[in-house]
Protein backbone atom coordinates (compact mmCIF):
# COMPACT_ATOMS: atom_id res chain seq x y z
CA UNK A 1 0.00 0.00 0.00
CA UNK A 2 1.45 3.07 -1.20
CA UNK A 3 -0.24 6.25 1.63
CA UNK A 4 0.69 10.05 0.61
CA UNK A 5 -0.45 11.53 3.70
CA UNK A 6 -4.07 13.64 3.28
CA UNK A 7 -3.53 12.89 -0.73
CA UNK A 8 -4.55 9.14 -2.14
CA UNK A 9 -4.06 5.88 -1.00
CA UNK A 10 -3.44 2.88 -3.90
CA UNK A 11 -2.86 -0.72 -3.36
CA UNK A 12 -0.63 -3.37 -4.88
CA UNK A 13 -0.51 -7.26 -4.79
CA UNK A 14 3.20 -8.67 -4.82
CA UNK A 15 4.41 -11.97 -5.70
CA UNK A 16 7.06 -13.01 -4.28
CA UNK A 17 11.21 -12.38 -5.41
CA UNK A 18 12.99 -14.74 -7.92
CA UNK A 19 14.44 -16.53 -4.65
CA UNK A 20 11.29 -16.53 -2.56
CA UNK A 21 12.91 -13.93 0.17
CA UNK A 22 10.93 -11.21 0.16
CA UNK A 23 8.27 -9.24 -2.19
CA UNK A 24 8.83 -7.92 -5.82
CA UNK A 25 8.06 -4.73 -4.93
CA UNK A 26 8.90 -3.79 -8.62
CA UNK A 27 10.07 -0.18 -8.09
CA UNK A 28 9.57 2.69 -10.05
CA UNK A 29 11.05 6.12 -9.93
CA UNK A 30 8.35 9.04 -10.20
CA UNK A 31 7.60 11.63 -12.58
CA UNK A 32 9.61 14.53 -11.85
CA UNK A 33 6.39 16.53 -11.69
CA UNK A 34 5.25 14.36 -9.07
CA UNK A 35 5.99 16.07 -5.73
CA UNK A 36 5.21 12.89 -3.78
CA UNK A 37 9.14 11.65 -2.06
CA UNK A 38 7.74 11.62 1.39
CA UNK A 39 4.60 8.99 0.51
CA UNK A 40 4.70 5.91 2.30
CA UNK A 41 4.54 2.44 1.24
CA UNK A 42 3.35 -0.60 3.66
CA UNK A 43 4.02 -3.95 3.28
CA UNK A 44 3.35 -7.37 5.21
CA UNK A 45 6.70 -9.54 5.94
CA UNK A 46 7.11 -12.26 3.52
CA UNK A 47 6.68 -15.46 5.00
CA UNK A 48 10.71 -16.27 4.90
CA UNK A 49 11.39 -14.25 7.47
CA UNK A 50 11.50 -15.57 10.49
CA UNK A 51 9.66 -13.91 13.87
CA UNK A 52 12.39 -12.25 16.76
CA UNK A 53 10.27 -11.98 19.37
CA UNK A 54 6.83 -9.76 18.87
CA UNK A 55 9.32 -8.29 15.61
CA UNK A 56 10.86 -9.31 12.18
CA UNK A 57 13.83 -8.06 10.40
CA UNK A 58 12.57 -6.00 7.21
CA UNK A 59 14.77 -4.72 4.09
CA UNK A 60 15.80 -1.22 4.57
CA UNK A 61 17.78 -0.38 1.22
CA UNK A 62 17.66 -1.32 -2.16
CA UNK A 63 20.07 -1.25 -4.72
CA UNK A 64 20.93 2.07 -5.97
CA UNK A 65 24.29 3.68 -7.60
CA UNK A 66 25.82 3.27 -4.51
CA UNK A 67 25.97 0.93 -2.19
CA UNK A 68 25.21 1.90 1.83
CA UNK A 69 25.32 -0.15 4.67
CA UNK A 70 24.88 0.69 8.79
CA UNK A 71 27.62 1.75 10.45
CA UNK A 72 26.53 2.04 13.92
CA UNK A 73 28.40 0.09 16.65
CA UNK A 74 29.20 -2.81 16.16
CA UNK A 75 27.65 -6.56 18.09
CA UNK A 76 29.60 -8.90 16.03
CA UNK A 77 30.34 -9.93 12.88
CA UNK A 78 29.77 -13.75 11.19
CA UNK A 79 30.31 -15.72 8.12
CA UNK A 80 26.56 -17.21 7.20
CA UNK A 81 25.13 -19.08 4.49
CA UNK A 82 21.77 -17.25 3.44
CA UNK A 83 19.76 -14.83 4.64
CA UNK A 84 17.86 -16.54 6.86
CA UNK A 85 21.05 -17.36 8.86
CA UNK A 86 21.73 -13.72 9.80
CA UNK A 87 18.22 -13.19 10.51
CA UNK A 88 18.41 -15.92 13.65
CA UNK A 89 21.82 -15.13 14.24
CA UNK A 90 20.92 -11.04 14.77
CA UNK A 91 18.06 -12.15 17.18
CA UNK A 92 20.26 -14.29 19.20
CA UNK A 93 22.56 -11.52 19.53
CA UNK A 94 20.35 -8.72 20.32
CA UNK A 95 21.21 -6.51 17.09
CA UNK A 96 18.11 -3.98 15.94
CA UNK A 97 19.81 -3.97 13.00
CA UNK A 98 22.69 -6.09 10.19
CA UNK A 99 24.12 -5.62 7.15
CA UNK A 100 24.42 -8.78 4.39
CA UNK A 101 26.77 -8.50 2.50
CA UNK A 102 28.01 -10.74 -0.79
CA UNK A 103 31.37 -11.49 -2.56
CA UNK A 104 32.18 -13.93 -5.21
CA UNK A 105 32.03 -16.57 -2.55
CA UNK A 106 29.20 -18.72 -1.45
CA UNK A 107 28.77 -17.36 2.37
CA UNK A 108 27.67 -14.27 3.25
CA UNK A 109 28.94 -11.29 5.77
CA UNK A 110 26.56 -10.58 8.37
CA UNK A 111 27.43 -7.47 10.22
CA UNK A 112 25.40 -7.38 13.50
CA UNK A 113 24.41 -4.09 14.48
CA UNK A 114 22.71 -1.79 17.70
CA UNK A 115 21.60 1.19 16.60
CA UNK A 116 20.07 3.93 18.73
CA UNK A 117 16.53 5.50 18.24
CA UNK A 118 15.31 8.40 16.76
CA UNK A 119 11.77 9.62 18.66
CA UNK A 120 10.81 12.48 16.79
CA UNK A 121 10.82 9.96 13.43
CA UNK A 122 9.78 6.71 15.38
CA UNK A 123 12.84 5.01 13.79
CA UNK A 124 16.46 3.43 14.14
CA UNK A 125 19.06 5.72 13.12
CA UNK A 126 20.90 3.75 10.33
CA UNK A 127 23.90 6.13 10.12
CA UNK A 128 23.99 4.88 6.31
CA UNK A 129 27.80 5.25 5.04
CA UNK A 130 29.36 4.07 1.27
CA UNK A 131 30.60 0.90 0.94
CA UNK A 132 33.95 0.93 -0.14
CA UNK A 133 34.20 -2.27 -2.42
CA UNK A 134 32.22 -1.36 -5.45
CA UNK A 135 31.88 -5.11 -6.29
CA UNK A 136 30.33 -5.81 -3.04
CA UNK A 137 26.23 -6.41 -3.01
CA UNK A 138 25.04 -4.79 0.79
CA UNK A 139 21.81 -4.56 2.32
CA UNK A 140 20.66 -3.01 4.97
CA UNK A 141 17.61 -4.33 7.45
CA UNK A 142 16.26 -3.39 10.95
CA UNK A 143 13.72 -4.49 13.39
CA UNK A 144 10.33 -3.96 12.30
CA UNK A 145 7.79 -4.25 15.31
CA UNK A 146 4.14 -5.83 15.98
CA UNK A 147 1.53 -3.53 17.17
CA UNK A 148 -0.87 -5.14 19.21
CA UNK A 149 -3.99 -3.37 19.24
CA UNK A 150 -8.07 -3.29 19.38
CA UNK A 151 -9.92 -4.96 22.51
CA UNK A 152 -6.56 -5.71 24.54
CA UNK A 153 -7.36 -3.43 27.26
CA UNK A 154 -9.95 -4.56 29.17
CA UNK A 155 -9.53 -3.04 32.78
CA UNK A 156 -10.42 -6.53 34.45
CA UNK A 157 -7.80 -7.94 32.42
CA UNK A 158 -4.92 -6.19 32.93
CA UNK A 159 -2.69 -4.24 35.70
CA UNK A 160 -2.91 -0.36 35.52
CA UNK A 161 -0.18 2.47 36.00
CA UNK A 162 -1.24 4.28 39.11
CA UNK A 163 0.27 7.89 38.81
CA UNK A 164 -0.18 11.11 40.33
CA UNK A 165 -3.14 13.42 39.65
CA UNK A 166 -1.56 16.34 37.20
CA UNK A 167 -2.14 17.97 33.74
CA UNK A 168 -2.01 16.10 30.73
CA UNK A 169 1.58 14.64 30.52
CA UNK A 170 3.89 16.07 28.50
CA UNK A 171 4.71 13.68 26.37
CA UNK A 172 0.89 12.54 25.33
CA UNK A 173 -1.73 14.41 23.68
CA UNK A 174 -5.18 14.65 24.89
CA UNK A 175 -8.41 14.00 22.62
CA UNK A 176 -11.74 15.06 23.62
CA UNK A 177 -13.12 11.76 24.43
CA UNK A 178 -14.70 10.67 27.83
CA UNK A 179 -16.47 7.37 28.52
CA UNK A 180 -17.86 5.80 31.71
CA UNK A 181 -17.74 1.87 31.23
CA UNK A 182 -14.80 0.59 33.98
CA UNK A 183 -15.21 -3.22 33.65
CA UNK A 184 -15.58 -3.23 29.74
CA UNK A 185 -13.28 -3.26 27.19
CA UNK A 186 -12.10 0.14 25.98
CA UNK A 187 -13.89 0.99 22.59
CA UNK A 188 -12.12 -0.30 19.78
CA UNK A 189 -12.61 3.29 17.63
CA UNK A 190 -9.82 4.76 20.01
CA UNK A 191 -7.11 2.23 19.26
CA UNK A 192 -7.84 2.15 15.60
CA UNK A 193 -7.19 5.80 15.26
CA UNK A 194 -4.14 5.24 16.99
CA UNK A 195 -4.72 6.17 20.70
CA UNK A 196 -1.88 4.50 23.48
CA UNK A 197 -3.71 5.19 26.42
CA UNK A 198 -6.42 5.69 28.38
CA UNK A 199 -6.77 7.13 31.88
CA UNK A 200 -9.35 6.99 34.66
CA UNK A 201 -10.11 9.80 37.11
CA UNK A 202 -11.78 8.51 40.14
CA UNK A 203 -13.12 11.86 41.16
CA UNK A 204 -14.94 12.45 38.06
CA UNK A 205 -15.78 8.80 37.22
CA UNK A 206 -14.63 9.78 33.73
CA UNK A 207 -11.70 8.03 31.17
CA UNK A 208 -9.64 10.13 28.80
CA UNK A 209 -8.07 8.65 25.57
CA UNK A 210 -4.17 9.66 24.90
CA UNK A 211 -1.84 9.31 22.06
CA UNK A 212 1.49 9.08 23.87
CA UNK A 213 5.20 9.51 22.27
CA UNK A 214 7.91 7.15 22.09
CA UNK A 215 10.95 6.93 24.64
CA UNK A 216 14.30 8.12 23.90
CA UNK A 217 15.15 4.11 22.93
CA UNK A 218 11.37 2.90 21.32
CA UNK A 219 10.68 0.68 23.85
CA UNK A 220 8.24 2.04 25.89
CA UNK A 221 5.18 5.12 25.63
CA UNK A 222 6.96 8.16 27.35
CA UNK A 223 4.43 10.22 29.58
CA UNK A 224 6.90 13.04 31.72
CA UNK A 225 10.19 14.65 30.93
CA UNK A 226 12.87 13.20 33.02
CA UNK A 227 13.77 16.02 35.00
CA UNK A 228 10.48 15.95 36.65
CA UNK A 229 10.72 15.84 40.69
CA UNK A 230 9.16 13.56 42.89
CA UNK A 231 5.53 13.50 43.53
CA UNK A 232 3.58 13.09 46.72
CA UNK A 233 2.29 10.05 46.71
CA UNK A 234 -0.96 10.76 48.75
CA UNK A 235 -2.42 12.80 45.64
CA UNK A 236 -2.43 9.60 43.48
CA UNK A 237 -6.42 9.62 42.29
CA UNK A 238 -5.82 8.59 38.79
CA UNK A 239 -5.10 5.42 36.55
CA UNK A 240 -3.40 4.53 33.41
CA UNK A 241 -3.94 1.88 30.91
CA UNK A 242 -1.62 1.40 28.18
CA UNK A 243 -1.16 -0.83 24.73
CA UNK A 244 1.87 -2.79 24.89
CA UNK A 245 4.60 -0.76 23.51
CA UNK A 246 5.20 -2.14 19.67
CA UNK A 247 7.49 -4.90 19.96
CA UNK A 248 7.46 -5.51 23.45
CA UNK A 249 8.44 -8.84 23.90
CA UNK A 250 6.18 -11.66 25.45
CA UNK A 251 7.60 -14.10 28.43
CA UNK A 252 5.43 -16.75 27.06
CA UNK A 253 1.70 -15.97 27.92
CA UNK A 254 2.90 -12.87 30.17
CA UNK A 255 4.47 -9.36 29.46
CA UNK A 256 6.13 -6.92 31.22
CA UNK A 257 4.22 -4.15 32.36
CA UNK A 258 5.62 -0.95 33.89
CA UNK A 259 3.94 -0.41 37.36
CA UNK A 260 5.62 2.86 38.24
CA UNK A 261 7.30 5.67 36.15
CA UNK A 262 10.92 7.71 37.23
CA UNK A 263 9.08 10.65 38.70
CA UNK A 264 7.17 8.65 41.52
CA UNK A 265 10.78 7.68 42.91
CA UNK A 266 10.15 4.11 43.82
CA UNK A 267 12.04 1.38 43.52
CA UNK A 268 11.37 -2.66 44.30
CA UNK A 269 13.61 -4.03 46.89
CA UNK A 270 12.56 -7.39 46.69
CA UNK A 271 15.43 -9.80 48.09
CA UNK A 272 16.42 -11.66 44.89
CA UNK A 273 17.81 -10.01 42.23
CA UNK A 274 20.80 -8.69 39.75
CA UNK A 275 22.10 -6.47 37.88
CA UNK A 276 22.69 -7.39 33.70
CA UNK A 277 24.24 -5.39 30.90
CA UNK A 278 21.84 -4.70 28.57
CA UNK A 279 21.34 -1.49 25.90
CA UNK A 280 17.61 -0.62 26.51
CA UNK A 281 14.47 -1.82 28.19
CA UNK A 282 13.54 -4.41 25.40
CA UNK A 283 16.99 -6.30 26.26
CA UNK A 284 16.39 -5.97 29.91
CA UNK A 285 12.94 -7.75 29.51
CA UNK A 286 14.34 -10.64 27.07
CA UNK A 287 17.02 -11.38 29.89
CA UNK A 288 14.58 -11.45 32.34
CA UNK A 289 12.43 -13.78 30.89
CA UNK A 290 15.39 -16.48 30.31
CA UNK A 291 17.04 -15.90 33.55
CA UNK A 292 12.99 -16.33 35.64
CA UNK A 293 12.55 -12.96 37.32
CA UNK A 294 9.14 -11.09 37.14
CA UNK A 295 9.88 -7.76 38.24
CA UNK A 296 12.43 -4.97 36.13
CA UNK A 297 13.49 -1.91 37.66
CA UNK A 298 14.64 0.23 35.17
CA UNK A 299 16.61 3.28 34.36
CA UNK A 300 18.15 5.26 31.61
CA UNK A 301 19.78 8.90 31.18
CA UNK A 302 22.09 10.18 28.14
CA UNK A 303 25.00 7.87 29.03
CA UNK A 304 23.82 5.10 31.76
CA UNK A 305 21.24 2.04 31.54
CA UNK A 306 20.18 0.11 34.53
CA UNK A 307 18.97 -2.99 34.41
CA UNK A 308 17.75 -4.48 37.91
CA UNK A 309 15.71 -7.50 37.84
CA UNK A 310 14.48 -9.59 40.84
CA UNK A 311 12.13 -11.86 42.37
CA UNK A 312 9.44 -10.53 43.94
CA UNK A 313 6.65 -13.13 45.83
CA UNK A 314 2.82 -12.75 45.27
CA UNK A 315 0.46 -11.57 48.35
CA UNK A 316 -1.84 -13.69 49.07
CA UNK A 317 -4.57 -11.65 49.79
CA UNK A 318 -4.79 -9.82 46.03
CA UNK A 319 -2.92 -12.15 44.14
CA UNK A 320 -0.33 -8.80 43.07
CA UNK A 321 3.25 -9.10 43.58
CA UNK A 322 4.53 -7.31 47.03
CA UNK A 323 6.94 -5.06 45.45
CA UNK A 324 8.46 -4.17 48.50
CA UNK A 325 8.71 -0.63 47.40
CA UNK A 326 11.39 2.18 48.81
CA UNK A 327 12.10 5.56 48.05
CA UNK A 328 14.75 6.21 45.49
CA UNK A 329 14.93 9.39 43.35
CA UNK A 330 17.72 7.59 40.45
CA UNK A 331 14.27 8.03 38.30
CA UNK A 332 13.51 3.78 37.95
CA UNK A 333 10.71 2.53 36.20
CA UNK A 334 9.17 -0.72 37.88
CA UNK A 335 7.85 -3.60 35.54
CA UNK A 336 5.63 -6.35 36.73
CA UNK A 337 5.30 -9.65 34.67
CA UNK A 338 1.62 -10.05 34.71
CA UNK A 339 -0.62 -12.07 31.81
CA UNK A 340 -0.93 -10.62 28.35
CA UNK A 341 -4.30 -9.38 28.34
CA UNK A 342 -3.89 -9.20 24.67
CA UNK A 343 -4.62 -12.73 24.57
CA UNK A 344 -7.64 -12.84 26.71
CA UNK A 345 -9.31 -10.18 24.82
CA UNK A 346 -8.53 -11.63 21.42
CA UNK A 347 -10.85 -14.55 22.63
CA UNK A 348 -13.69 -11.77 22.71
CA UNK A 349 -12.95 -10.51 19.19
CA UNK A 350 -10.23 -11.87 17.05
CA UNK A 351 -10.49 -10.01 14.00
CA UNK A 352 -7.65 -8.08 12.70
CA UNK A 353 -7.23 -4.26 11.95
CA UNK A 354 -4.00 -2.54 10.04
CA UNK A 355 -3.18 1.14 10.90
CA UNK A 356 0.32 3.26 10.83
CA UNK A 357 1.13 5.07 14.12
CA UNK A 358 4.66 6.21 12.57
CA UNK A 359 5.55 9.69 11.72
CA UNK A 360 7.10 10.39 8.16
CA UNK A 361 11.06 9.91 8.25
CA UNK A 362 13.21 13.32 7.56
CA UNK A 363 15.46 13.17 4.68
CA UNK A 364 18.83 11.86 4.79
CA UNK A 365 21.48 13.02 3.14
CA UNK A 366 23.16 9.83 1.68
CA UNK A 367 23.68 10.22 -2.25
CA UNK A 368 21.27 7.95 -4.13
CA UNK A 369 19.58 5.98 -1.53
CA UNK A 370 15.85 4.84 -1.35
CA UNK A 371 15.59 3.74 3.02
CA UNK A 372 13.10 1.65 4.26
CA UNK A 373 11.10 2.69 7.09
CA UNK A 374 8.37 0.19 8.81
CA UNK A 375 5.80 -0.05 11.37
CA UNK A 376 3.37 -2.34 12.32
CA UNK A 377 -0.26 -2.30 11.71
CA UNK A 378 -1.61 -5.21 13.78
CA UNK A 379 -1.44 -8.41 15.35
CA UNK A 380 -3.85 -11.23 15.57
CA UNK A 381 -3.18 -13.93 18.15
CA UNK A 382 -5.43 -16.75 18.44
CA UNK A 383 -5.04 -19.48 20.93
CA UNK A 384 -2.09 -21.42 20.64
CA UNK A 385 -1.55 -20.10 16.85
CA UNK A 386 0.12 -16.95 16.24
CA UNK A 387 -0.91 -15.16 12.63
CA UNK A 388 1.04 -11.57 12.63
CA UNK A 389 1.89 -8.75 10.49
CA UNK A 390 4.17 -5.55 10.59
CA UNK A 391 4.18 -3.30 8.14
CA UNK A 392 6.96 -1.33 6.41
CA UNK A 393 6.87 1.93 5.04
CA UNK A 394 9.41 3.45 2.23
CA UNK A 395 11.07 6.89 2.39
CA UNK A 396 12.42 7.39 -1.08
CA UNK A 397 15.50 10.57 -0.42
CA UNK A 398 16.92 10.43 -3.89
CA UNK A 399 14.69 8.94 -6.97
CA UNK A 400 16.46 5.91 -7.92
CA UNK A 401 18.90 6.48 -10.63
Amino acid sequence: MYNQYKNRCELFECLPNSDGTDWNYNWKSRAPNVNDSMGITYARPHSYSPRCHNSYFMRRTWETKKAVKSSCSIVGNLKVQNLYDCMVKSCENNANVFNIISHESNEFDCEMKYCNWHAPNDDYQLSLSVVEDNNANCRSYSLGHTFKTKLILNKTLSSALSLPSRPTPEKCDEIDSYFSSTDQPIPTSLYESGYTSILYVTKHKANLAFKCKSNSEGTDWSYYNQNDICENEEQQDIQWWSLPYPGTPNCKTDIFTRITVGHQCKKSTCNVFKKIDVRDLRQCMISACKEGYNVINYCRDNSTVVCEIRICSKDNSNGDYNFNFSYDPTGFSVYGLYSDATLAALTVDSSEICHNITNETSHDNTEDTCLLEFNPPAELLLIVFLCFSVAIHIVCIVALG
